[in-house]
C-alpha cells in the first residue's frame, strides 16, 4: 500500500469513526427515553470511540510527519551529492517501515471498530426488547406506531391496534407466586406471537398488558385477528410445579380513522379494553369511533362513519392498486409494502 493510499485510508477510518459516534449514539440518546443505565452505556461507548478517533488521528499525523522528514532528508542529501543507490535504499526502507506501522494501526483500529459496532447493535437491540418475554417493548412499539402513522398519512395504508390485558393477574401472582406469573406472561407472549402474522407487531406494553399492531388491516381483518388472539390466550396452560394453570385475557381493538393520530388510536383501544373487562373479561371489544361493541359475529358499522373510512380508497397511480386482499392478508401486506416503496421512489 502506498503512502497516499494509507493516508486516504486513515482519513476514511477517521470519518467512519466520527459517523458512528455522531449518528448511532446520537440516535440512541436522542430518543429522549433512555434510562440512566442506557445513558451510562452510551457515554462509555462514546468515550471509547473518541479514544479510537484520537489515536488514529495521532497515528496519521505522525506518519505524515515521518514522510515529510524523509522527503526533507532526501532533498538535502541529493544536494550534498550522496551516493544515489545508498540514498534510495535508505529512503525506501524508512518509507516501508512507516507504512507498515500505520497499516498495523489501521487494522487494529478496524478490528476494534467492528467490535464496538457489535456492542452498539447489542445495546440498541436490548433497549428495544422486553427482557422477560423477548418481545419488542413499549419503546419499540412507539417507533412502529410512528412508522404506521406516516404510511397512513402519505398513502392511506390502514392499520389497527389491540390492547390485551391478562385477566386477574394480581390474583394469579398472589396464588402461585411471581415466578409463576412471569412464566404465564412468557406463555401468553408465545401464544400471541405464534398466532398472528409475521409482519404483525406483538409487544409487551407494560406489566401484564400486551399491544398488537396490525398493519394493512381494515376493521374486518382486525376483528378476525382479535378473535384469534383472545382464543389463543384462552387455550393457554401454564405449567408450574406439576400443575397446568389456565389463563385468559381481555382485549380492546381500534382501527385508524381519518385524521386520527396514533395516540388517540391507542386511547380508543384502551377504552375498548376497559369495556371488555367491565363486561366480564375473557373477551374482546372494539371501538367503532363512536361506540364500543363486543367482538362477536359480523362487525357493525359505526354510526355516522362510512365503511370506507376504515379502509380508504388507495391513491390511483401506475403502481399496484389494491382495495381488498386478493388472496391472503400476508400477500396483501407484501403488495401494499411494495406499493409504499414505489410511492416513495416516484416521489423522489
Amino acid at each position: 500500500m502506498s503512502t497516499v493510499e494509507l493516508l486516504v485510508a486513515g482519513g476514511l477510518v477517521l470519518g467512519f469513526v466520527q459517523l458512528v459516534a455522531g449518528v448511532a449514539i446520537g440516535l440512541w440518546i436522542g430518543r429522549g427515553r433512555t434510562g440512566s443505565l442506557d445513558a451510562l452505556q452510551a457515554q462509555s461507548l462514546a468515550s471509547d470511540l473518541q479514544r479510537i478517533t484520537q489515536s488514529l488521528n495521532s497515528s496519521v499525523r505522525e506518519h505524515a510527519a515521518e514522510v515529510g522528514a524523509i522527503d526533507t532528508r532526501l532533498r538535502a542529501e541529493q544536494t550534498a551529492g550522496a551516493p544515489l543507490t545508498e540514498l534510495v535504499v535508505g529512503v525506501v526502507g524508512e518509507l516501508l517501515a512507516a507504512n507498515q506501522k500505520l497499516g498495523r494501526e489501521l487494522v487494529a483500529a478496524e478490528n476494534e471498530l467492528q467490535q464496538q459496532a457489535i456492542e452498539l447493535d447489542q445495546h440498541l437491540q436490548a433497549s428495544l426488547t422486553d427482557a422477560l418475554t423477548g418481545l419488542p417493548n413499549r419503546r419499540a412499539l412507539e417507533d412502529h406506531l410512528a412508522s404506521r402513522q406516516e404510511a397512513w398519512r402519505k398513502h392511506h395504508t390502514p392499520f389497527s391496534v389491540m390492547m390485551i390485558d391478562v385477566d386477574h393477574f394480581k390474583r394469579f401472582n398472589d396464588t402461585y407466586g411471581h415466578q409463576a406469573g412471569d412464566q404465564a406472561l412468557r406463555v401468553v407472549a408465545k401464544a400471541l406471537r405464534s398466532t398472528l402474522r409475521r409482519h404483525d407487531v406483538v409487544a409487551r406494553y407494560g406489566g401484564e398488558e400486551f399491544a398488537l399492531l396490525l398493519p394493512y388491516t381494515n376493521i374486518n381483518d382486525a376483528l378476525a385477528a382479535a378473535r384469534k388472539a383472545i382464543r389463543a390466550v384462552s387455550e393457554c396452560l401454564v405449567e408450574w410445579e406439576g400443575k397446568q394453570i389456565p389463563v385468559t385475557a381481555s382485549g380492546g381493538l381500534a382501527t385508524i380513522l381519518p385524521r386520527e393520530s396514533a395516540t388517540t388510536l391507542v386511547d380508543r383501544a384502551d377504552q375498548a379494553l376497559y369495556g371488555a373487562k367491565k363486561a366480564g373479561r375473557n373477551r374482546g371489544h372494539f371501538h367503532t369511533g363512536t361506540a364500543i361493541e363486543p367482538i362477536s359475529g359480523e362487525p357493525k358499522p359505526a354510526t355516522g362513519v362510512e365503511e370506507t373510512e376504515s379502509l380508504p380508497e388507495q391513491p390511483k397511480t401506475d403502481s399496484l392498486e389494491l382495495s381488498k386482499p386478493p388472496i391472503s392478508s400476508d400477500l396483501f401486506a407484501a403488495c401494499n409494502e411494495l406499493q409504499s416503496k414505489l410511492h416513495e421512489l416516484t416521489a423522489h
